[in-house]
């Protein structure tokens, strides 16, 4: 099976691609509605395009960076 795009995904759901990854990526910023949203991530579910998302999908850790205030000899 070919996989599918979002730029796919958005043609038949007639939005952009923007619109498409806003959804599958939960950004709250969009304003889109639910019938937009609905219809996106049915197509997602059906054409297995959710599962390889999901593969690629960051894994949400969170790296700190302290910074060290210690003198070094030169």
């Amino acid at each position: 099976m070919k996989k599918i795009t979002q730029k796919e995904i958005a043609k038949r759901v007639g939005v952009s691609q923007t619109t498409v990854s806003a959804v599958l990526n939960d950004n709250e910023n969009f304003k889109i509605s639910e019938e937009i949203k609905n219809k996106i991530l049915k197509i997602a579910h059906e054409t297995g395009y959710w599962e390889f998302f999901n593969k690629r999908r960051k894994t949400g850790n969170i790296a700190y960076l302290i910074p060290s205030y210690a003198t070094f000899p030169l």
